[in-house]
């Protein structure tokens, strides 16, 4: 600013005194155009002081303007001097400033590449083990998952396993408790029964007891006495006191059909519950035979005891029951074999899959 104020002050001057005077006016032209600048800028720091004695005498009488326009001139040459010397440290120092500002830069920029290439050199192991563990961590989810998927199967698979053999078991007491003791009692006390009647026609001369073809009867024949002309099925119950100790050669036989059926009249009442679910109908008729041997036994005492029989007219065999009997016989031996036979290939899975080392 001081060098700007300094700069307008002396213009001004030169303004008014170029005004007074064209002599003057020659003079400052004359002197102005000695003003040489040099390559670096800057003006030349001597002017010749030579042109300013003759300019003097030329002027005349007004020397003492000249002077004191010079002199003004000559300070205004000192200011300039000044400001071009201070302008000129100022763009070095602008221009030293810049240099290193731009070798601060390069400085900065290879400083940062460095430490980007060390940031990285130092992030890339650490970026490498949390992705190795991350994807050690996804593998063993994957695995631990797949095993339990696995162990969930292999347990649900043992569960059902079990179940069966349960099954099995249960099925397999029913039938040896129950049935199958049973329908050999029955069996053998048919027979017996069969023998009996079978006699009992050879014994007949009075031709009143014959075989007569029944597709009801599990033998397809069924054994009748005719009375009144008519055939009628033939009833132990009804019939017992007059083949039983009547020197038929029936008592061995009917003694063992009763022994039979006390066996069958035990195994009912100790194994009753183990009737089928789907079979309610056999427990029923299971009580109507009890009810029959009941009968049967009170009848046999009474002709043992020589005693007339009472005549019953309810307590025949109940002719279901071998056939339900049998029924119940085959759906178990089904069920069992069935599963049996899931058992037997699940097992061969098993066998399977640790000779492989799956397990």
């Amino acid at each position: 600013m001081r060098i700007v104020f300094h700069q307008l002050s002396s213009l001004c001057c030169i303004g008014f005194l170029l005004t007074l005077s064209p002599c003057a006016f020659s003079a400052v032209d004359q002197q102005y155009q000695r003003w040489v600048f040099r390559g670096d800028g800057h003006p030349k720091v001597s002017l010749e002081r030579q042109s300013n004695a003759q300019g003097r005498e030329e002027s005349g009488g007004q020397g003492a303007l000249f002077t004191t326009m010079m002199g003004q001139l000559i300070h205004t040459e000192n200011i300039l001097q000044d400001s071009f010397s201070e302008n000129r440290v100022l763009i070095n120092d602008v221009k030293m400033g810049s240099s290193q500002i731009n070798q601060k830069i390069g400085l900065l920029e290879k400083d940062i590449k460095a430490l980007k290439k060390d940031w990285l050199d130092k992030l890339l192991p650490i970026i490498g083990t949390l992705l190795g563990a991350a994807l050690g961590g996804i593998a063993t989810y994957f695995l631990q998952n797949l095993q339990q998927k696995h162990e969930r199967k292999r347990m649900h698979e043992s569960a059902i396993f079990e179940a069966k053999q349960l099954i099995v078991q249960e099925q397999a007491l029913r039938r040896e408790k129950l049935y199958a003791p049973l329908k050999t009692l029955l069996g053998q006390s048919k027979v017996l029964y069969d023998q009996m009647c079978s006699q009992l026609t050879v014994k007949d001369t009075d031709n009143q007891y014959e075989w007569k073809e029944d597709e009801s009867s599990t033998s397809g024949q069924s054994f009748g006495v005719i009375e009144n002309g008519e055939w009628v099925p033939f009833r132990l119950l009804n019939k017992l006191p007059n083949v039983y100790r009547k020197g038929l050669g029936l008592d061995y036989l009917i003694d063992e059909i009763f022994n039979t059926g006390e066996q069958i009249s035990e195994l009912i009442k100790s194994s009753a519950g183990h009737v089928l679910p789907e079979q309610p109908e056999l427990a029923i008729t299971m009580q109507k035979y009890l009810a029959h041997f009941t009968v049967m036994r009170e009848i046999r005492d009474s002709v043992i005891a020589k005693k007339p029989p009472k005549n019953y007219a309810v307590g025949a065999y109940p002719r279901g029951l071998n056939k339900q009997v049998d029924r119940g016989f085959e759906l178990l031996t089904a069920s069992i074999e069935k599963w049996e036979s899931e058992i037997s290939a699940y097992a061969g899975e098993i066998i399977s899959e640790m000779s492989n080392g799956k397990t």
